[in-house]
């Protein structure tokens, strides 16, 4: 399988596949409700194969949209808060030459996603076309080792979501907003209904341009009750 396709938080598979097991359990081991017990492993089932395939093919067709959708200043210096495995990074490899340098940051966490490291982030890149012009790092995403006003572009895309508590989810975009250039563009792509409160800060910030937009079916986390959301907005 390609490293890029790996499931996303995999505890999120037990969450679905755990309780549909269960039910099939209770319906063969008690004799009320049967039909009730099985539509219900049903359900739960279908959501679990929902998760795996936005985890494996979803989210890959929405990163790709939306490096498409970013208009690229000439020379652009981007910044990818919570890399992850570089699956954002690398969908900028036919924008190469308006690129001076993409530079991607985490601290892999190996609960949030399959095989996470930074070695295997530095392969993967490596055997990109983003290769030349990449640099993949150590850091944490609130305290951020960049000057001010450093870069043109901020992406990041299902890692805001994973800082706890909500003031250091704060630090993370106020972070964002330091290492921005003026009428620089910052895109999040994240989950958990965050869009308001991301907005929210965005807003306190000064931000301009803020457009949140949805993803559909290939942005659903199990349910259309764990969407995708698109957040765009340009520093004043």
């Amino acid at each position: 399988m390609n490293k890029l396709k790996q499931i996303d938080a995999p505890m999120g598979l037990i969450m679905f596949f755990g309780p549909s097991i269960l039910f099939v359990f209770l319906a063969f081991k008690t004799s009320d409700n049967f039909a009730g017990y099985i539509i219900t492993s049903a359900i739960c089932a279908v959501f679990g194969l929902i998760y795996i395939h936005t985890s494996l093919f979803g989210k890959d067709k929405i990163l790709q949209k939306v490096a498409d959708s970013i208009q690229l200043k000439q020379n652009s210096k981007i910044l990818d808060v919570g890399c992850g495995h570089g699956a954002f990074m690398i969908k900028f490899e036919n924008r190469i030459n308006d690129i001076r340098k993409i530079v991607g940051i985490d601290i892999w966490n190996k609960r949030d996603q399959a095989n996470n490291t930074l070695e295997e982030t530095e392969k993967t890149v490596t055997n990109s076309g983003v290769s030349s012009k990449a640099k993949i790092q150590r850091a944490d995403m609130c305290d951020l080792p960049f000057q001010d006003n450093e870069f043109d572009l901020v992406i990041s895309s299902f890692a805001i979501h994973n800082v706890k508590p909500a003031t250091q989810r704060r630090k993370a975009i106020e972070e964002i907003f330091r290492v921005l250039k003026h009428n620089g563009e910052v895109v999040i792509i994240d989950i958990e209904f965050k869009d308001r409160e991301y907005r929210k800060i965005l807003e306190e910030l000064k931000f301009n341009n803020i457009e949140t937009s949805g993803t559909g079916f290939n942005g659903w986390w199990g349910s259309p009750l764990g969407p995708t959301f698109i957040l765009k907005a340009v520093k004043s």
